[in-house]
């Protein structure tokens, strides 16, 4: 074999060696092996390795042999994380041979084969050494009972745990290494031990020793070891947010280590997907061959429905472990979700199995990904497989109740839950199902035969007769549209705390922005008085979640995401103009200049990929529009054929093909279509965003000669009107703001025309043109809350009675505990004479809390003084109770009492 200079270089400097120039060979030799096992031609250092191991009169001397492992097990260590699985195995066969001590040069040898799949003999070759010294070092004994569990082998795998102990107690505390330690923590906690108590006692001490050789020449490798076993144990308790701060603290001392950069990645998967890709993508970076992020690569691509590209990253996996049963997992739930093949399913199921019959992950990991795509049953069922191979398998076990309460099975879900919070405390997500459960007990159930709504107590006043009706309408509108029949209740529950929320829904704390959620016969629901719910319509939340209740029953819950939030938005504009989504010039610069359309076959991805909240919104508006394209040119009967064949299995690429177009074809006219709605929107109007070389926006005298000069530039304009309000130039922002609403009359985002012409009139005093723009824009928005507050204020003054009912209507939708809303709609009401309305009204604001109770209650009793005195008595004694000196109170509590007499 010809080598290359490098080596050339190394054999000129064991020549030296042997000559016993040992100064030279400590500066100059170890650090260059260290870089010459790390380069990409590491097979050709093979040899040159080989015959430094090979001199009698190097190893002559104990303090040699100790030398070079010190020197040269970080390098081979380095290879190993960094996926070269086969040369490690082979270095480590050498060293072996040539009688190197390190215990370190089996464990690597160990873990090098079970990469590759072989699991079955590293486990063997490593029971081999259990009576030489190797069985009593503590990390090699752990790695061990690990590889012992990858294979089922329970009985070996308890009699290692033994030795460990036995081990422990010989070795004195004060000896102990930080490998030692980390060793030490992972046995007490595969013993069910404290796992407070295992990171105190055990995994922060080791970070704290000094041991040994560094990882990339910076931190002792151990020393990282111990950053990487509590964040591991995190993962186990689904504490995420822990997880990721050692992790993190772990990559500041060893920024170049994968399983470290690998395990943040799965820190923030749950909750930040676009960070943990990154993260992944650098894992890989650093190891190609790193089959955790090839996994979790295959799981997010599945997700987003893009199965080829996850069984790409799946075969990828078993070409370097053959056995891997997680990949074969996948595959078996990749093969029920791409083409519902049954005989497939078990097929990879059964080689998932192959290295141990009774391995409960590849059930659980079969149920995991067939829940994620909504397939909540048969989710259910595996996690009852794996219970079976495994009754103590507290992953199933937690999954299952998590599927349990997606299908609305409460009761079981809570009594297992339960199950796993008292045999595993630290669990994080059975601890928070624990408090959900608490919370919800105080929840108050409304039913009839066609829902069961839950909600709290205090909140079923307020607005459940109104979510009841609004339901009860959509059940009848959309059943009939969609030719369903629905047997069973739906169960609908409501929650003023996001967190509550997102533990319910999603299995663990996040979900900031997800407003409801529907799992096909249960929808979960923000409160509409909660932080969560912001200034969003929840009337129009709550038609949206139940369409799905639709789409996902006809379908079988076998329907792309993309498909049934499309469906949901195009109803929701069904059922009012205003709800749902519609093109705007933010949209119209996507499309147009952004190139943000994404293909109908990838478009579930783009609720996965967004970059953020508003590409996210993008890929609901882009669905909706779809859905609109379909039935507006092939007609609704195509798509209750589409649903029905995917409920019959059949993919969503050939169900949309079958009765629309080919699916390039289709693709195609889409897009134009799409295009030429952009183009379309507001055909007078200046689109472009002004030249900074033309006009400095951030200068109101230039903007205003720029606007004069480009009178329909849109930006422009915006920024002028916002301009003339701030100096207090009101007749002409009225009229710039005029202006914009000519040019572009259906824009009602942020900074809006119509607002700002309302402002303006109002500086200027005039209601009347002040309440005409506000009512333009209340009857284009379904929010615009302070819009219609303000209309409130101004048609109570006028009394303007219907007025009054309307607005507080469009504002009880938006937010039911606005005190306001609830005050103006009981004089409304009273107003028109409707006494038993408004009484309603402020028996539900009396609810509420209101700053003025007394006044409230006075209302209240004059709505009632008719109809009934008695109780009109009685309020407005708690009037008088509240105010002593209410006169008005004092004057109808007379009245009362004269009536009375008579």
């Amino acid at each position: 074999m010809k080598l290359c200079v490098k080596a050339q270089r190394v054999l000129k400097w064991y020549k030296l060696y042997l000559e016993g120039n040992l100064r030279f060979i400590d500066r100059v030799f170890t650090p260059h092996l260290s870089r010459v096992l790390h380069n990409r031609c590491c097979l050709r250092y093979l040899v040159v390795f080989g015959l430094l191991l090979s001199s009698p009169w190097v190893w002559a001397q104990n303090d040699y042999k100790r030398f070079f492992d010190e020197q040269n097990i970080p390098a081979v260590r380095e290879l190993l994380a960094g996926g070269k699985y086969d040369l490690v195995e082979r270095l480590c066969e050498y060293a072996q041979s040539k009688g190197q001590p390190s215990p370190d040069w089996e464990v690597m040898q160990w873990q090098a084969i079970a990469a590759q799949g072989r699991i079955a003999d590293a486990f063997e070759k490593g029971q081999q050494r259990l009576d030489s010294p190797t069985g009593q070092n503590l990390p090699a004994l752990i790695v061990l009972y690990q590889l012992a569990g990858q294979i089922g082998k329970q009985a070996e795998a308890t009699d290692i745990l033994q030795r460990i102990n036995q081990v422990a107690l010989v070795k004195k505390r004060k000896d102990r290494s930080a490998a030692d330690l980390v060793a030490l923590g992972k046995a007490a906690s595969a013993l069910g031990a404290d796992p407070g108590k295992v990171i105190s006692q055990y995994f922060e001490p080791a970070k704290k020793k000094k041991s040994a050789p560094p990882f990339n020449n910076l931190v002792p490798y151990d020393v990282v070891s111990a950053y990487q076993a509590i964040g591991n144990l995190a993962l186990e308790k689904s504490d995420f947010n822990k997880a990721a701060k050692e992790f993190s603290a772990g990559l500041k001392l060893a920024p170049n280590h994968p399983d470290l950069r690998f395990g943040l990645a799965q820190a923030f998967y749950p909750d930040d997907q676009k960070k943990s890709l990154s993260h992944l993508n650098r894992t890989l970076q650093l190891n190609p061959l790193h089959q955790g992020a090839l996994l979790l690569f295959a799981q997010h691509a599945i997700g987003a429905e893009n199965y080829i590209e996850g069984e790409t990253y799946l075969n990828r996996v078993l070409s370097i472990n053959k056995s891997c049963p997680e990949a074969w997992a996948m595959k078996a739930a990749l093969a029920e979700l791409s083409s519902a093949d049954s005989k497939t399913t078990a097929l990879y199921r059964k080689k998932g199995l192959a290295l141990w019959k009774k391995n409960p992950v590849v059930d659980h990991t079969i149920g995991k990904i067939l829940t994620r795509a909504y397939r909540f049953e048969k989710g259910a069922q595996h996690q009852r497989q794996s219970l079976r191979l495994d009754t103590h398998f507290q992953n199933a076990t937690l999954q299952l109740a998590d599927d349990l309460l997606r299908l609305g099975d409460e009761k079981e879900a809570w009594k297992l839950a339960a199950a796993v919070a008292e045999a595993d405390p630290y669990n994080v997500a059975a601890y928070n199902l624990g408090l959900l459960q608490a919370e919800m007990e105080n929840f108050t159930t409304i039913e009839t035969s066609d829902f069961t709504m839950r909600l709290p107590k205090n909140e079923a006043s307020i607005y459940g007769d109104q979510a009841l009706f609004l339901l009860s309408e959509a059940k009848q509108v959309l059943c009939q549209k969609y030719q369903l029949e629905l047997k069973d209740p739906i169960l609908v529950e409501f929650f003023p705390n996001q967190q509550d929320f997102a533990i319910r829904t999603l299995g663990n704390l996040g979900g900031a922005g997800i407003l409801g959620a529907c799992f096909g016969s249960v929808i979960t629901v923000n409160s509409p008085g909660g932080l969560a719910a912001q200034s969003n319509n929840w009337e129009a939340t709550l038609w949206h979640e139940f369409c799905h209740v639709i789409t996902l029953t006809l379908t079988n819950n076998r329907m792309p995401r993309w498909l049934s939030e499309g469906i949901s938005v195009y109803e929701e504009r069904q059922h009012n103009s205003n709800w749902g989504q519609k093109m705007s010039p933010r949209y119209r610069k996507m499309i147009l200049e952004e190139e943000v359309l994404t293909p109908i076959s990838h478009l579930s991805a783009a609720f996965l990929t967004a970059k953020d909240g508003e590409h996210l919104m993008f890929a609901y508006y882009e669905s909706y529009l779809f859905v609109d394209y379909l039935i507006e040119n092939f007609g609704q009967q195509s798509l209750l054929k589409i649903l029905k064949d995917l409920g019959d299995g059949v993919l969503i690429n050939d169900a949309i093909a079958k009765h629309t177009l080919p699916m390039e074809d289709l693709e195609l006219a889409f897009a134009k279509n799409v295009i030429t709605l952009a183009l379309n929107l507001g055909p007078g109007v200046d689109w472009s965003d002004p030249d900074a070389k033309e006009v400095d926006l951030s200068l109101p005298a230039a903007v205003e000669v720029y606007s004069k000069l480009h009178p329909d530039n849109f930006r422009a304009r915006q920024i002028h009107t916002a301009n003339l309000l701030l100096e207090e130039r009101w007749k002409e922002a009225a009229q710039s703001a005029l202006w914009m609403i000519e040019l572009y009359p259906e824009y009602i985002d942020a900074d809006n025309a119509y607002e700002m012409k309302a402002a303006a009139h109002r500086a200027l005093e005039q209601p009347k043109q002040e309440a005409a723009a506000l009512r333009e824009l209340v009857w284009r928005s379904a929010e615009a809350l302070p819009a219609k507050l303000r209309l409130i204020d101004i048609d109570l003054e006028s009394q303007q009675w219907q007025q009054v009912i309307d607005h507080s209507k469009r504002v009880l939708a938006i937010n039911p505990f606005l005190k306001p809303a609830h005050w103006s709609r009981g004089q409304a009401w009273d107003g028109l004479g409707e006494k038993e309305k408004a009484v309603a009204s402020y028996k539900r604001l009396l609810k509420l809390k209101p700053a003025n109770p007394a006044e409230v209650n006075y209302q209240l009793a004059r709505s009632l003084q008719h109809s009934d005195p008695g109780q009109a008595k009685y309020r407005v004694l708690d009037a008088l109770a509240d105010a002593p000196r209410y006169k008005d109170a004092r004057v109808l509590l007379l009245e009362l009492a004269e009536n009375n007499e008579k």
